[in-house]
């Protein structure tokens, strides 16, 4: 089991899962994105559902734990996460949204973005 932190809080969730997650942030930092994900994680003793945001300009870490609970396991969560990822680094469109938009923004004179809105 890994615990996955972040600034608001840490959350315990399966090692597939949570390397699957990291490697997914990552994907999406380096092409300057954000991602909403769903998984699962263990809270007092069964297992919920979070959403968070990954990605560009999101503190994530994970945390190897010698947690006494059964290795938690989704195999569609984690496929899911994979398949993002590979669209990803293959370079291919992801359904992740931009931070910036390209061709919405650029740069005026004192060197601050204008966003056209």
């Amino acid at each position: 089991m890994k615990l996955i932190i972040t600034p608001l809080g840490s959350y315990l969730t399966g090692d597939e899962i949570a390397d699957a997650l990291l490697d997914y942030g990552h994907a999406l930092a380096r092409n300057q994105t954000t991602d909403l994900v769903d998984i699962p994680v263990v809270v007092e003793k069964t297992t919920r559902r979070l959403r968070l945001t990954v990605g560009w300009m999101v503190q994530l870490q994970s945390l190897e734990t010698e947690a006494r609970e059964t290795e938690l396991v989704s195999l569609a969560t984690t496929k899911s996460l994979r398949a993002r990822t590979a669209k990803l680094v293959d370079g291919e469109p992801s359904l992740a949204w931009p931070v910036q938009a390209e061709a919405d923004a650029g740069t005026d004179d004192d060197g601050f973005f204008e966003y056209g809105l």
